[in-house]
């Protein structure tokens, strides 16, 4: 029998190979990072436009199931809060932190009747732009609610003035630019 004095040497990585890698994980992270940082804020802006509108239906269907009025206040700004002082937000208030709401004056306020309509006076459109709080960017999105029917729906926003507060329904100018998604 033949034995083998031959010895393996199985001792790890050399530097080299470590430092190679480390360099390749590096670059494709600097790659990587852009475009995760965009796909989260994408999701932010998303996920606070579906909490306004969510609170906006849930008052809307606890008006009908109720028959009577429900009332929904939001703030503007940054940090918002949604809030409804007849208790119609069943699963409660929120707020939407690292996050900037841009309406227009009467859209403070939004009362539906016991028939799920809006009577809040003012337009017959009702616009509120939703963003990241402090992103100067274009990643707004939007939520349209007609008034009287109270129909809801959303979009994205496109607007060349991007540093207004609010959104004035009666300044053509000031016109919300939101193209509904289907």
């Amino acid at each position: 029998m033949l034995r083998s004095n031959a010895h393996k040497n199985n001792q790890g990585f050399t530097l080299i190979e470590t430092l190679t890698i480390l360099i390749i994980i590096g670059i494709l992270s600097a790659i990587a990072a852009p475009s995760f940082l965009g796909m989260l804020n994408r999701n932010k802006v998303n996920n606070a436009l579906s909490e306004v509108q969510g609170a906006f239906q849930e008052a809307q269907r606890e008006a009908i199931r109720r028959s009577k009025n429900c009332t929904v206040v939001i703030s503007a700004g940054n940090n918002v809060t949604l809030t409804s002082p007849n208790n119609c937000l069943v699963t409660g208030d929120r707020t939407l932190k690292g996050i900037n709401i841009r309406r227009d004056t009467t859209m403070g306020i939004i009362t539906f009747n016991f028939k799920g309509e809006t009577t809040t006076s003012g337009s017959d459109t009702k616009a509120i732009v939703v963003s990241l709080a402090n992103d100067t960017g274009s990643l707004e999105r939007c939520l349209i609610i007609s008034t009287p029917l109270g129909l809801i729906k959303t979009g994205v926003y496109s607007d060349t003035q991007r540093n207004r507060n609010t959104i004035d329904p009666n300044d053509s100018s000031t016109d919300p630019n939101c193209t509904i998604s289907r």
